[in-house]
């Protein structure tokens, strides 16, 4: 067994003796050490060969991978030959990174994954967006840490801010503010039990609706607004749609009180338009009548 090159650990536990005594055993017969020393060079030198040409033929079919992909990889052949023929290694590997080489190459495996979470996250963003519009939260802020949250993004807004841009954009347009809230909540008032916005003041309906103190003066005037029902409310869909494809910085969701200061524009636009329309009609007939 000793002569097959098995070793002395695995030779003592087939015939019942520990590794000392195997070891004295071949003291007394040098011949048998001599022989077994040759046959482990030769195997040494044989596996060697065989790791070598393997290690050759993984580098030249991987011409893009590093070093260190290789050794995660092949782990069998690159670590064998680093612990026992470094050198030769070493001399057929590719060139070693620079340290500004390796940061951008951790940088860009970064670079690609985050890139991914972000469509993630804008796709999650997309679907909560159509959730929300047909049926908000009641007592609920539409906030970018009630959003995130719904999203399952746990990462801190500051990091998301630097990693997902464009997702941190469309966040941040999606997402109410107080102001925006107070109104959501006095329009839920509005449509549910219109008949009180012609008994109580402006101050009591804020109250009613959990919507007092106003952030602002715009909620208290969308109140009086509404009590001369003279507001029509609606969070723009279009808008929202916008919001999911545009991806410049200015923001693309319109405040509650532009919404009532376009129409009431749109009302003096129009009676102006008719006015002048009226106006040229009247020319037209005293022309015809000259």
């Amino acid at each position: 067994m000793l002569k097959t090159g098995l070793s002395m650990k695995m030779a003592g536990e087939k015939v019942g003796l520990p590794e000392s005594t195997v070891d004295n055993l071949l003291l007394s017969h040098p011949e048998i050490r001599a022989a077994r020393r040759r046959l482990k060079k030769t195997r040494h030198t044989e596996q060697l060969n065989q790791l070598r040409d393997k290690a050759l033929s993984l580098i030249q079919n991987n011409p893009d991978m590093t070093r260190k992909s290789l050794t995660d990889s092949f782990p069998e052949v690159f670590i064998w030959l680093r612990n026992h023929d470094k050198k030769w290694l070493y001399k057929h590997l590719p060139k070693a990174l620079t340290p500004s080489q390796a940061q951008s190459h951790r940088y860009k495996h970064q670079h690609d994954l985050w890139k991914k979470r972000q469509r993630k996250a804008i796709k999650g963003l997309r679907r909560l967006v159509l959730c929300m519009m047909t049926s908000p939260p009641e007592n609920q802020r539409l906030s970018i840490s009630y959003i995130l949250q719904a999203l399952k993004v746990r990462n801190p807004q500051t990091h998301i801010r630097k990693t997902m841009p464009a997702f941190w954009r469309q966040l941040t347009r999606f997402a109410e503010t107080h102001e925006d809230f107070q109104l959501r909540k006095l329009h839920a008032l509005y449509k549910a039990e219109p008949t009180l916005f012609s008994i109580y003041s402006a101050r009591r309906l804020l109250k009613i609706a959990s919507s007092f103190p106003p952030v602002s003066g715009a909620v208290l005037e969308q109140a009086q607004a509404l009590q001369k029902r003279d507001f029509n409310y609606q969070r723009p869909v279009e808008q929202q749609w916008l919001l999911l494809r545009d991806t410049r910085i200015h923001s693309v969701q319109k405040r509650y009180s532009q919404l009532y200061r376009s129409c009431s524009e749109a009302k003096s636009v129009g009676s102006i338009l008719s006015v002048s329309g009226s106006l040229a009609l009247s020319e037209r007939s005293s022309i015809k009548v000259i």
